[in-house]
């Protein structure tokens, strides 16, 4: 597995092939050290999931990201990441 902080995103790949169909889920600690489910979803075809789009101005409150990856043919990993530095990151569109 690959995290690019920058960027919020991360890409899971087996010897060097790509995996979709990866859950992530994410969770949140705010700047007060509440910790909150942020987010979930699957990898795509390219192994890539973006865990710090959203919609609205949430990334503003994180503070740190925990982050689940889970493979039914390889198992699951937690990794711990700051979220993105600057405002590279643009929301997610609504509806």
């Amino acid at each position: 597995m690959h995290i690019n902080e920058a960027f919020g995103e991360l890409k899971v790949l087996h010897q060097e092939k790509a995996l979709g169909q990866v859950y992530v889920k994410v969770f949140m600690r705010d700047h007060s050290s509440k910790e909150t489910f942020y987010r979930d979803g699957y990898t795509d075809i390219r192994g890539k999931f973006e865990y710090a789009v959203t919609s609205g101005d949430k990334l503003k409150s994180v503070s740190k990201f925990s982050i689940l990856i889970q493979s039914s043919e390889f198992g699951s990993q937690i990794k711990e990441v700051n979220p993105p530095k600057d405002d590279t990151i643009q929301a997610a569109p609504v509806g």
